[in-house]
């Protein structure tokens, strides 16, 4: 405040200072509030975070308890399943028991209609009857057990004993079944590997013609050989599909044949192998101008296969293996068989072998063969008999080497 006598600057002043007093004690208190104010902010700051920490405190707690309660929600859910798994268990074993018990009724009840009807005499007659009709198809299959056994004896070129004597004694199918599984070890154990040979056989040498004779040659004794050549045969022989050999004698046509042997002894290696049995025949025709120049002719010529054969054991010690037997079996050293007599009717080649026939494939090579010409049939009539030189056979065989006497197959 101005005291009086101030002038008028002075009190223009003093209301400057007082005015500006006035803004700084506002100003002042002004502050007081900003920072009564930014306390109070602060406080409220501090308690946000606390509030904040505690909020995120809570959320984690009960994210946890979240958590916890999915797993004991998954471990209530395992928990039902296998409460409803034991369950249906259980439900099956109470089915399975009650059809057990229902098969068990039944079953008692036709056991006791059972023993009703074996104490009938119809039911012992009726089980007699069964029991014979069984008996018979035993006999049966031990029938065709022995046709089993005779093949493979056959085939391996020895008896089997054993084999026979089990057939007798079996019983059962049981016992049958286990002889066929004893046939089949046989098969493996006395089969053996097989070599493949081929040969020339010269027809006339194999009748006896082996040199020119003073008034003729080999050729035309050969000629006049298998002209007036015997024919071994049975008449009754088919011959064709509608004729037989007997309907062939008597038709008047001129007739060539010749009969010889392969002895197992004396022909190629048979005497130091086993098992020797046809593959292929092929046959040729030898000699000069047997057909007119440009003709191609296919001759059919007939072998007859004789069936009285022999086959040599590839088995080691076979005469003390049959020798128990004396006179009841046919095996040997040398085994002989009587097979069905056969013919074939192959086209031959003009000095040149035609196409192998196979049809007397795993007949025993040694044998008797009679070869017929019978010069009217097919294109043999184009052939100039009189030319015939000789008659080639080209046999092609199997046979086998002796087992070792080690051999699996001398066991059974």
């Amino acid at each position: 405040m101005c005291p009086e006598g101030c002038t008028k600057e002075e009190k223009k002043y003093n209301m400057g200072l007082e005015q500006w007093i006035l803004h700084e004690e506002n100003a002042i208190d002004t502050l007081d509030e900003v920072n009564d104010t930014m306390r109070e902010l602060f406080e409220i700051s501090d308690i946000y975070e606390r509030d904040l920490q505690d909020l995120d405190f809570k959320r984690l707690e009960a994210l946890s308890l979240i958590e916890d309660l999915a797993v004991k929600a998954g471990q209530v859910e395992k928990a039902a399943l296998k409460k409803a798994q034991a369950e249906v268990r259980y439900y099956n074993v109470v089915q399975r028991a009650t059809a057990l018990y229902s098969q068990y009724l039944v079953a008692q009840k036709r056991m006791d209609q059972i023993k009703n009807l074996y104490s009938t005499p119809a039911s012992i007659f009726s089980y007699a009857s069964d029991l014979e009709i069984i008996e018979n198809k035993i006999e049966l299959a031990k029938e065709r057990i022995y046709d089993y056994i005779a093949a493979v004896e056959y085939l391996a070129v020895r008896p089997f004993v054993d084999l026979r004597r089990a057939t007798y004694l079996a019983r059962s199918p049981k016992d049958l079944d286990a002889i066929i599984d004893q046939i089949e070890t046989v098969v493996s154990k006395c089969g053996g590997m097989t070599t493949t040979n081929k040969v020339t056989l010269s027809v006339r040498e194999q009748l006896g013609i082996t040199t020119d004779y003073k008034d003729m040659t080999r050729g035309e004794r050969f000629r006049l050989v298998m002209k007036n050549g015997n024919i071994p045969i049975s008449s009754l022989t088919r011959y064709t599909v509608d004729t037989t050999v007997r309907d062939l004698m008597s038709s008047g046509r001129e007739l060539h044949s010749g009969t010889f042997a392969l002895n197992i002894n004396d022909y190629a290696n048979l005497a130091a192998t086993c098992n020797a049995r046809i593959e292929s025949i092929a046959i040729q025709l030898v000699g000069e101008n047997l057909m007119k120049e440009g003709d191609h002719v296919l001759p059919t010529m007939t072998l007859f296969y004789d069936g009285q054969t022999q086959l040599a054991s590839c088995q080691p010690n076979i005469e003390a293996l049959v020798e128990t037997l004396g006179p009841k079996t046919s095996y040997g050293k040398y085994s002989t068989f009587i097979v069905t007599p056969t013919k074939i009717s192959p086209t031959a080649g003009i000095n040149t072998f035609g196409e192998a026939n196979m049809h007397l494939a795993g007949n025993p090579l040694s044998t008797t063969y009679t070869i017929l010409i019978d010069t009217e049939i097919g294109e043999n009539a184009k052939i100039d008999w009189d030319k015939l030189e000789d008659i080639k056979l080209e046999l092609t065989y199997t046979y086998q080497d002796l087992f070792a006497s080690t051999s699996e197959c001398a066991n059974f």
